[in-house]
């Protein structure tokens, strides 16, 4: 797998006036601005049911996202897997390749094997912290930790979220387009390796 080691993003790319990277420096700001309405009430209209709580910062936090984007989408145009940790570590994975989604497969005589990029940052813990606080306000946590069985069948922009956060679990197949949008604004710092991506065999 080709991958970029990011750890320490302000040391490269293109920088604005602020010295702040250009696609890491967006990422930032939106998180930033969303860390305002990080609330455990804030519930709006159309918000999932869930469970709401006011995330700690920890290292133990973690959630790892499939992401399926919007048919003939520019920049991410295969399904994309991203992994979220407490400590501010973000992974990011797509192609078609197996080992996208399956980091022990066995299945090396997929013609697609070496269909993969990937890429990585670290934003810091309280960043994250605001992201996991996001996914909460969304309604991703249910009242209880169960597996979904959704009676309608979401459609792209679609993710599928399976995380543990502050000891509270779950996994839901959503397209609900406030949990889209929060995974989206993490997307655009991998825009440049999802575009070095080669054609899939056929």
């Amino acid at each position: 797998m080709e991958e970029k080691d990011r750890k320490e993003p302000g040391t490269h790319g293109k920088t604005g006036k602020l010295g702040i990277p250009g696609p890491f420096g967006l990422l930032l700001l939106s998180l930033l601005a969303m860390a305002g309405c990080a609330v455990p009430s804030n519930v709006r209209e159309g918000d999932l049911v869930g469970k709401r709580f006011e995330v700690k910062t920890s290292g133990l936090n973690w959630a790892e996202i499939a992401y399926t984007p919007r048919p003939n989408d520019p920049d991410f145009c295969f399904p994309c897997r991203l992994s979220l940790f407490g400590s501010g570590e973000i992974q990011f994975r797509t192609g078609r390749s197996p080992q996208v989604f399956d980091d022990f497969s066995h299945k090396v005589n997929d013609p697609n094997w070496n269909h993969i990029v990937g890429d990585r940052v670290n934003i810091g813990d309280e960043a994250m912290r605001d992201v996991f606080q996001q996914l909460v306000d969304a309604g991703v946590f249910y009242d209880e930790y169960r597996r979904v069985r959704p009676g309608d069948e979401p459609r792209p922009p679609m993710v599928r979220v399976r995380a543990k956060v502050d000891g509270n679990e779950t996994l839901r197949v959503v397209d609900n387009r406030r949990v889209v949008r929060i995974v989206e604004r993490l997307l655009p710092t991998f825009a440049e390796a999802a575009r070095a991506l080669p054609p899939p065999a056929e």
